[in-house]
């Protein structure tokens, strides 16, 4: 699938870059790690059942379970990945550095999400398949593929509106590109970061008592 895509990018679509593969796997490391976590989160609180019948236990902590199993994964595959770019290219990315402040972003967006769609989908049972259509579409209008700078500007500015965007920016510039992800990117990410905490946060408040009734 790899190779299907690098040949399609690089030679159909004639995306000018000799390290396409290392860009499609440092990209596709955050949006995987986003995915998976939020789409585990989503059914969270439903699979604890049982638990939460015979004791109680703050509802927050099984969304944050499983975003915390999925970033043991990410940094697993983060680690496996610069070892990687290493043997390809003999060096390590100088602005490596810069994911010491990436990975508690896209950690802490994707703990915010995943609280949110937990408590969802203990009301609306449908929210967990809405998810995989959702985030299906999502993927082929985030960067992922494709990086940002191959399409005209008119296009780069809708793809900007996407909030993915700037998380898949936070680790394919200082690794791929070897550059600050810059202020405005990372102010975008904090915000959104926060805006997404402070939603989980509000909606996991305010219906954590009446959730073992819906159950």
């Amino acid at each position: 699938m790899m190779a299907v895509m690098a040949i399609a990018f690089t030679q159909i679509l004639k995306v000018k870059s000799e390290d396409y593969i290392l860009y499609l796997l440092c990209s596709l490391l955050p949006w995987t790690f986003l995915n998976e976590s939020v789409e585990a989160s989503a059914n969270s609180i439903i699979n604890s059942e049982p638990l939460l019948r015979s004791q109680y236990l703050p509802k927050i902590i099984f969304p944050i379970k499983e975003v915390a199993y999925s970033m043991v994964t990410f940094t697993l595959s983060l680690f496996a990945f610069l070892l990687f770019y290493f043997l390809y290219k003999f060096k390590f990315p100088l602005k490596i550095y810069y994911i010491i402040i990436s990975l508690p972003l896209i950690v802490i967006f994707s703990a915010g999400l995943g609280i949110l769609v937990s408590v969802m989908t203990v009301y609306i049972r449908d929210t967990q398949y809405l998810l995989s259509v959702l985030f299906r579409a999502w993927f082929y209008l985030t960067p992922v593929l494709y990086p940002l700078d191959i399409l005209p500007p008119d296009y780069q500015f809708y793809l900007l509106l996407n909030p993915a965007t700037h998380f898949i920016q936070l680790f394919t510039e200082p690794i791929h590109k070897n550059i600050s992800p810059g202020i405005f990117t990372y102010a975008i990410a904090t915000g959104l970061t926060i805006a997404s905490w402070v939603a989980g946060a509000y909606l996991m408040t305010r219906y954590e008592k009446k959730i073992i009734f819906r159950l």
